[in-house]
């Protein structure tokens, strides 16, 4: 049975200032949920300890390898599920390298002096895990295919604000023609990212399965995801079931991000609403 050190999980905004300590006896075994809440990407490291990632985004990861001495990057709104067996001596939990002293030390009297790692390999969850049954690959026919191209083009003025703007396929919010589908459609959605920052994509009203990344189809467990999180330069393929109609947002979870165009909409065929986008509907800032 695990132990959950806290319910209110581990934050990015928790780790700060400074350490503070944990008491846990050696042998518990222990999950935490670790939840990047800020816009920015953030990386977490677990120290002095052989781990595993069980969850990413609260779904299970399958037969997933015991780790240690990994950089866990995470884009805003995204959650690791971290397990791992207490040890005698203190394990550390720290934000890695922008807030050195800001962090979480389990050890078994709440006492201890925090490790934190230096150097590390970044984890990678494509090639983490077992293969396993998933509904979607990169072989079959898809009912839908769109593209999302994701980078900063130009200046303007966007909410009262100018500046260098996020775009969708060269365009911002509302300008950016919706994602049309009908229900029961299967949907591949290839994401390339032109621009020099991360870019934790959202889609509402779905999970999203993970097909490839950079041309290589997915080689360990099946990711379902509902943010992922695509760096400079990826690009990956990934597919979900159009289940749930709606008119969804599919935005940057960098809010900054979304607030300056790089939002979108999913739009189910024969679903629609009485509310307006754009500077005729009066909402300031839209």
């Amino acid at each position: 049975m695990f132990v959950k050190i806290s319910r209110q999980e581990v934050t990015a905004l928790d780790l700060v200032d400074t350490f503070r300590g944990k008491r846990v006896a050696p042998g518990t075994k222990v999950r935490l949920r670790l939840v990047n809440s800020a816009s920015n990407t953030k990386i977490f490291t677990l120290n002095e300890t052989s781990y595993k990632v069980a969850a990413i985004d609260g779904n299970d990861i399958h037969e997933p390898g015991v780790l240690t001495d990994r950089l866990l990057k995470i884009g805003g709104g995204g959650r690791y599920d971290v397990t791992f067996t207490m040890p005698e001596t203190p394990v550390t939990l720290a934000l890695y390298r922008e807030h050195n002293g800001a962090g979480i030390v389990f050890s078994k009297d709440g006492q201890g002096t925090a490790d934190v790692l230096r150097e590390g390999k970044e984890f990678d969850p494509v090639y983490y895990g077992s293969p396993a049954l998933t509904p979607f690959n990169t072989r079959m026919a898809f009912d839908r295919e769109f593209t999302m191209i994701l980078d900063q083009i130009y200046v303007g003025n966007y909410n009262g604000k100018t500046s260098r703007l996020w775009v969708i396929n060269g365009e911002v919010f509302p300008n950016i023609p919706a994602f049309m589908v009908q229900k029961g459609d299967t949907v591949k959605t290839t994401i390339v990212n032109w621009s020099f920052a991360d870019h934790p994509m959202h889609l509402h009203g779905h999970h999203i399965h993970v097909l490839s990344k950079n041309g290589e189809p997915l080689s360990g467990s099946p990711l379902l995801l509902d943010t992922l999180l695509v760096q400079p330069g990826e690009t990956y393929e990934v597919a979900f079931l159009a289940d749930n109609p709606g008119l969804w947002m599919d935005y940057c979870h960098n809010l900054k991000h979304a607030a300056l165009g790089m939002s979108m909409h999913l739009a189910y065929q024969n679903v629609t609403t009485p509310f307006t986008i754009g500077e005729s509907s009066g909402n300031h800032p839209e």
